[in-house]
């Protein structure tokens, strides 16, 4: 080894390094050896487990959404202003073209087609 205040040669180091060794057991011994792999293991396992569950989640499916003839069955159980509005909704679902000819005069007291059921019933 180079004395005190020397600079160190290639040679000096390494023949330090060769004298490295490390124990033939590690400290605590197989049991160490275990608790550490295990310990790396569950941490892979939770790594692992992490970036796949948003591939592995159940997807939740949306409610399908009611059939027309159950929803203007549900609309004639309506109060009568109820009714009114929830039947001209569905009359501008089921028939854009009709409702828009007759949009101007709906609102008004009365204006509600009397057939309109009949239509609706008809459509669904």
């Amino acid at each position: 080894m180079a004395e005190e205040g020397q600079a160190l040669t290639e040679e000096a180091v390494q023949t330090g390094l060769i004298e490295l060794r490390l124990p033939a057991e590690a400290a605590g011994g197989v049991f160490a050896e275990l608790s550490a792999a295990a310990g790396l293991g569950l941490a892979l396992g939770l790594c692992l487990a992490l970036l796949l569950r948003p591939v592995l989640r159940r997807r939740v499916r949306a409610p399908e959404a009611p059939s027309f003839a159950a929803r203007l069955a549900t609309a004639e159980a309506l109060p009568e202003a109820e009714r009114e509005l929830a039947l001209l909704r569905l009359w501008r679902e089921a028939d854009p073209e009709g409702y828009a000819a007759k949009r101007s005069t709906l609102y008004a007291p009365g204006g509600v087609p009397d057939c309109l059921v009949e239509r609706l019933r008809a459509h669904g």
